[in-house]
């Protein structure tokens, strides 16, 4: 059983400090901190530990999550631009896409 309720420790890999924070489903994030030992490192020990206690011993997600629906899309926007031909002509490119696409389309529904 794994234990929770352990602060991550700051540590020396290869001159720079570094803390590897879990989450609640068992996965490990390291940060690597700036040189070992200077206050600056120990500071954003600080900060990414204070950061992961708040949040509940969790990962915090990135302010710029997007759903891969809006992914693909953004994507289809550009590609659309991008794959044609002089006569502003779309190329096979973009059924190609298309069709790779389609599962993860798919999946991003449920």
């Amino acid at each position: 059983m794994p234990r929770t309720h352990v602060i991550p420790s700051y540590r020396n890999k290869n001159g720079h400090g570094v803390v590897t924070r879990p989450d609640a489903s068992g996965h490990r994030q390291t940060f690597y901190l700036g040189d070992f030992g200077t206050a600056e490192s120990k500071a954003e020990y600080v900060r990414v530990v204070s950061e992961w206690q708040a949040n509940q011993k969790r990962h915090a997600r990135p302010k710029h999550d997007i759903t891969i629906a809006e992914l693909l899309e953004r994507f289809w926007q550009l590609a659309e631009v991008h794959y044609q031909t002089p006569t502003e002509k779309t190329t096979g490119e973009l059924g190609n896409f298309k069709l790779a696409f389609r599962p993860l389309s798919l999946l991003s529904r449920l």
